[in-house]
């Protein structure tokens, strides 16, 4: 057994020297995955790498061993496409390993096991972003059926090593909680069982007093993030599959950080699974007491949202009684550890919330909450739509969309339109409509197709205002949304900006791309103004466009990831 010394910390000093993947395991392709096992082989012999298989869509599945030991060890990750945390974390196991035969614990792993891992179990999943294969199929319910080559792979892999350990590896939903706690769940731990009964075999007994390790070693850098999967028996998962087979089977998942997170979710983990190996290799698993595993608090029922506004007095959507409420903020991609960078954040509860938290919280105790503002600026066009001067202005008066117009007859601003629609770093939302001016020649099927042009290239609708009549009876046929410009009712204004709210706008303009912008509802984009009571002055506080704070206490914000240029056709 490996004396005490060699089997504790000192994990993060060696994974930044260690680290073969790239910063953001999101960004592994098939490609740099087979380039970097590549790398490792040439450089250390003792690394071995085989073709297990091909996907579905024909990419090579890849599988890397090391070590010479007697017990045998097999890992496999992203057998969901869009789960890419471990595929990280056995690219830099296998780096670790091959370079630092010296270090007491990887010579202890070498000696003591014969490792086998898959990085990367579905290639085509990782490309299309997407938990399934290419055939649609979740290779992780198909152990029974086999449909897909993905599952037969590793059917195939387990039955000719017949693993004495197995683990299989995961992303887990990142706004999970640990039991009735607002922590995040960072790791959750999972034996799965033999059968219904949950029969306690011997290797089920072994898999538990391993998933302890694990929980050792990643505890005092996450105390209290650390939960128990939560899963009823499921015969057509692979993890029940392959207990069955009499490996011990650990399902480790990584979940979601808090925002003051003193580590990295794939050193974190590196270090987990490499003390979890050093206690298979030396037998010191044997001393852990199973039924640790067994007290571990489940995953939580409430999740955490990817933002929380605490405490908002709301006092608008039509009601004449303010109420005091949390809202919840949820980003499209926020389930996912990291998945780019925040945006189009969609309120998804109003109420009170105190039970979870957020990722991020803003602590809106003392301030109203509004809908952003609209403002129509006829004179804004792409070609000028950064004007920053005039976006700090209207975002420090609450606007969060400004709506202006484009000439569909001027191929430069077509041109400037598909530009912004590619680049998405304007704090507020931008949204055109397209006019037809009197000076432009023509016939009216000319006109109407221009118009439809800029709809296309992402204006939200047609100014109908100085439109010919044969050339509105013409863009009647494709069912525009036309707009006329008293239709745009100014109902105040903040500090001299004319100001609308959304519900003052036609319906083509309150919904942006199909989803309601600019009102405090559930479902609604938040695009929300905290100001301070009248009591305090009234002032601004902060200002959320899509979820994300772009201005706060008179400061703008030094990046404005992922806010949302709302330049989609009405019609899309």
């Amino acid at each position: 057994m490996l004396p005490l010394a060699v089997m504790d910390s000192r994990p993060f000093e060696l994974w930044p020297h260690s680290r073969a993947s790239p910063a953001e395991p999101a960004t592994l392709t098939p490609q740099l995955v087979a380039e970097t096992l590549d790398r490792l082989a040439a450089s250390h012999k003792a690394l071995q790498i085989a073709d297990v298989g091909r996907s579905y869509q024909g990419r090579p599945i890849r599988s890397a061993a090391i070590g010479v030991g007697p017990r045998r060890v097999l890992a496999w990750s992203q057998m969901h496409g869009d789960e890419p945390t471990h595929t990280a974390v056995l690219l830099d196991l296998l780096a670790w390993l091959a370079g630092h035969g010296d270090d007491p614990r990887a010579a202890a792993i070498l000696a003591g096991c014969t490792l086998i891992v898959v990085p990367m179990l579905n290639p085509d999943g990782a490309v299309l972003g997407t938990r399934e294969n290419a055939q649609g199929i979740d290779v992780n319910r198909d152990a029974r059926r086999l449909q897909s080559p993905e599952g037969r792979i590793l059917h195939d892999l387990v039955r000719g090593i017949r693993p004495d350990v197995a683990f299989n590896l995961h992303n887990q939903n990142a706004r999970s909680t640990v039991g009735r706690s607002k922590l995040p769940s960072v790791v959750a731990l999972m034996t799965p069982p033999v059968d219904e009964a949950d029969t306690q075999s011997a290797p089920t007994r072994r898999a538990k007093q391993i998933a302890v390790c694990f929980l050792d070693a990643v505890q005092p850098y996450c105390p209290g993030m650390i939960s128990r999967y939560s899963a009823s028996y499921m015969p057509r998962a692979f993890g029940e599959w392959v207990q069955g087979t009499r490996a011990s089977t650990v399902l480790v998942e990584a979940g979601g950080m808090p925002a003051d997170a003193a580590f990295d979710m794939v050193a974190l983990h590196a270090h987990g699974l490499a003390s979890t190996l050093a206690a298979i290799a030396t037998g010191g698993y044997e001393t852990q007491d199973p039924h640790r595993y067994d007290l571990l608090p489940l995953d939580g029922e409430i999740v955490r949202f990817d933002h929380v506004v605490r405490g908002a007095t709301i006092s608008c959507c039509g009601s004449t009684q303010p109420y005091v409420a949390d809202l919840g903020i949820n980003f499209a991609a926020g389930r996912r550890l990291a998945a780019g960078a925040p945006s189009g954040g969609v309120i998804e509860e109003i109420g009170d919330l105190d039970v979870t938290t957020g990722k991020a919280v803003t602590d809106a105790a003392t301030l109203e909450c509004l809908p952003g503002g609209w403002s129509f600026r006829p004179g804004t066009t792409p070609a000028d739509a950064h004007d920053d001067d005039a976006l700090i202005e209207l975002l420090t008066c609450g606007a969060t969309t400004v709506l202006g117009t484009i000439d569909a007859s001027d191929d430069q601003q077509l041109a400037a339109l598909s530009r912004l629609k590619q680049h998405a770093d304007s704090p507020l939302n931008l949204a055109f409509l397209a006019t037809w001016p009197n000076r432009s020649s023509g016939s009216a099927e000319h006109a109407a197709l221009r118009l439809l042009l800029a709809c296309n290239r992402g204006a939200c609708g047609v100014l109908a205002d100085g439109v010919p009549p044969d050339v509105l009876e013409q863009l009647a046929s494709f069912s525009l949304p036309l707009v006329a410009s008293g239709q745009l009712v100014v109902a105040g204004d903040r500090s001299g900006v004319s100001l609308t709210s959304s519900a003052n706008l036609p319906l083509p303009l309150q919904s942006l791309g199909g989803v309601p912008r600019g009102g405090v509802a559930k479902g609604a984009i938040a695009d929300l103004v905290l100001r301070r009571s009248a009591a305090a002055g009234g002032e601004i506080h902060s200002v959320l466009v899509g979820g994300v704070p772009v201005f706060a206490d008179g400061r703008f914000a030094d990046a404005r990831p992922g806010v949302l240029l709302a330049l989609r056709s009405a019609s899309s």
